[in-house]
């Protein structure tokens, strides 16, 4: 009988333990989840903070205007460099340059 009630009180006390041990491990997990976030949300405050700061400076407007909408000051001309494929003598096949041949490799070819 004390045997019974010993066994019953260790099942009884391990069940208990266990519980407050799996509610710490998961509170521990939250914390760490929640620091990890807080992290990141610094990062991107910093990040927004520089971006603000070069948004109130007139080339930082003038380069992000320039960036997204292609525009340019008046005055200014665009020029257009395009890749001029070569022939052989006889016309057949285009010679290119190594050079575009690494640069359509990069950046894909048109």
């Amino acid at each position: 009988m004390a045997l019974g009630g010993l066994v019953l009180a260790v099942v009884f006390l391990g069940n208990a333990t266990w519980n407050v041990y799996r509610t710490y491990h998961d509170a521990r997990v939250r914390e760490l989840r929640t620091k990890d976030g807080l992290s990141v949300l610094l990062l991107r405050e910093e990040h927004l903070v520089r971006e603000i700061e070069r948004l109130n400076t007139e080339e930082g407007r003038e380069e992000e205007m320039r960036e997204r909408f292609g525009v340019g000051r008046e005055g200014e001309h665009l020029i257009v460099i395009t890749k001029k494929e070569l022939e052989n003598s006889d016309g057949s096949h285009p010679i290119v340059p190594w050079y575009w041949v690494i640069l359509d490799r990069l950046f894909g070819k048109e």
